[in-house]
C-alpha cells in the first residue's frame, strides 16, 4: 500500500565532574527473553514501553519481518518520552521532569541523569548518537536542537510554531553527509521528511504524504550501514504495526508486519 506524496558522548558525559554515572535499578534492570541488544548489531531497532511498563528492545537483521523481542528493564511506568540515539543508547524524559540519559554496559542498561525541568518538553527525536543530538518540540511550540559539547548540553532555538506536529522520528541517525532527517506528522495527517542541516542549522521541509490520522506512535529504526530500505515503524489506531520505506524512485512503501500493537505506551 502506498500513502501519498554510540556511544561516543556517553562515554564522554561519564567522565564529566558533577554527572555521576548511576546503574539501572533492580527496577529497571531484567533478563531479557531474546537477544540482548548488544549482542548483535541489528540493520533496524527501536525500543518500546509498554503498559505493564516494561523496557523492550525490538531489533531486525536485513530485510526481512522477523523482529527479535528482548525485554531489557521492567518499572518504566513514569517514562513519558523516550528515543533512541544509536543501537545502545537512548534518551527518557521522565514524568517528574528529569532528564537521562541510557547506555548499554555490563549486559544492562545504565542511567546518567542528565538534566531536570524538562516538564515542557512535549516531543523528543534522537537524531545523532555520536555527538548526543537530538531535537525537542517544547509546549510552547519552539523546536529546539540540543548537542552534547565540553560544557554540557547546548541549545539553539531551530523553529517556532510546532504546536501543529503531532509527532517526530529521527531517521538514519548520522549517515547523510549534510544533516540530519526527521519525520513529522502533523495535527492534519500531513507527513513531512524534515532536514536540519549540520553546519546552518537550517530547517527544509519535503511534504510526502497524507491522511496519517490513523497512526499513533512512530519511531525511526534506521542506522549505519543499513541498506535495506526501511527507515520507520508505524502503530496504527487500530493495533496494527507497518514498516516504511522508499523505493528507488522515492515513493514510501509500507511492509504491514502484524497486529496486537495496543500494548504499546511509547516507542522511540
Amino acid at each position: 500500500m502506498l500513502k501519498s506524496t554510540r556511544r561516543n558522548f556517553l562515554t564522554t558525559v561519564a567522565g564529566v565532574a558533577g554527572l555521576a554515572a548511576v546503574g539501572a535499578s533492580p527496577a529497571h534492570a531484567s533478563p531479557g527473553d531474546g537477544a540482548s541488544p548488544a549482542a548483535w548489531v541489528p540493520n533496524r531497532n527501536f525500543l518500546e514501553v509498554n503498559k505493564a511498563g516494561e523496557l523492550v528492545s525490538w531489533s531486525a537483521q536485513n530485510s526481512g519481518p522477523n523482529w527479535i523481542r528482548s525485554v531489557v528493564g521492567v518499572g518504566w511506568g513514569t517514562a513519558r518520552l523516550i528515543s533512541l540515539y544509536d543501537h545502545w543508547s537512548f534518551l527518557e524524559v521522565k514524568t517528574n521532569g528529569l532528564l537521562s540519559a541510557w547506555y548499554w554496559e555490563n549486559s544492562a542498561y545504565q542511567e546518567l541523569n542528565v538534566g531536570n525541568g524538562w516538564e515542557n518538553a512535549r516531543l523528543i527525536t534522537g537524531l545523532r548518537g555520536q555527538t548526543g543530538e537530538f531535537l525537542e518540540v517544547k509546549n510552547n511550540g519552539l523546536l529546539s536542537l540540543w548537542v552534547y559539547g565540553r560544557n554540557g548540553y547546548q541549545q539553539t532555538i531551530v523553529g517556532s510554531g510546532w504546536d501543529n506536529a503531532r509527532l517526530i522520528a529521527g531517521l538514519q541517525r548520522g549517515s547523510t553527509q549534510y544533516g540530519s532527517d526527521f519525520l513529522e506528522i502533523k495535527q492534519n495527517g500531513n507527513l513531512s521528511l524534515w532536514r536540519i542541516e549540520w553546519s546552518t542549522k537550517r530547517l527544509s521541509e519535503l511534504p510526502i504524504g497524507v491522511g496519517w490520522d490513523n497512526t499513533r506512535l512512530i519511531a525511526g529504526v534506521n542506522h549505519d550501514g543499513d541498506n535495506t530500505g526501511i527507515r520507520f515503524v508505524e502503530l496504527k489506531n487500530n493495533g496494527m504495526m507497518s514498516e516504511w520505506g522508499f523505493d528507488a524512485y522515492g515513493y514510501l512503501i509500507e511492509y504491514p508486519r502484524g497486529s496486537g500493537w495496543d500494548n504499546a505506551r511509547l516507542i522511540g
